[in-house]
């Protein structure tokens, strides 16, 4: 996959990742429908910020002075960068996955195929002019 991301210095280069089983978010997400694969990102990644002593420092949460704590920041920074990056990626692959989902109208196509199939639209009234409303989707 390629995407846009930052790189140390905060300049905007290209990246290519594999999405494979070696990906600690990938496979929890490969087999959600696209709003479930974007609610656990972003719950995910949510908890990932509470929980890492490194983002809590960032914000300004870990106490200064406390030379244990500035170790553990430090002994976290290598797991926060490449989980950053991890979350980065998929934060954005879901955002082009639900862009070309509304691009597409997918919504309104699976709507009426669910329709054609019942004979019927989710309020139980028998499906008309088929031909027309699928012919405006197309």
């Amino acid at each position: 996959y390629k995407h846009r991301t930052s790189n140390a210095k905060g300049e905007e280069v290209d990246a290519t990742v594999q999405l494979n089983d070696d990906d600690p978010l990938w496979p929890g997400l490969r087999h959600l429908h696209i709003a479930d694969a974007i609610d656990k990102v972003l719950d995910d990644f949510n908890g990932f910020i509470k929980n890492n002593k490194a983002a809590s420092m960032a914000k300004g949460k870990a106490d200064d002075k406390d030379l244990k704590a500035l170790s553990e920041v430090v002994k976290s920074m290598p797991q926060f960068n490449e989980l950053m990056k991890k979350y980065s990626m998929h934060i954005d692959l879901s955002k082009r996955c639900m862009a070309i989902y509304e691009k597409r109208n997918l919504e309104a196509i699976s709507t009426e195929e669910q329709n054609m199939v019942m004979g019927e639209d989710p309020q139980g009234k028998p499906v008309k002019n088929l031909k027309e409303t699928v012919g405006r989707l197309l």
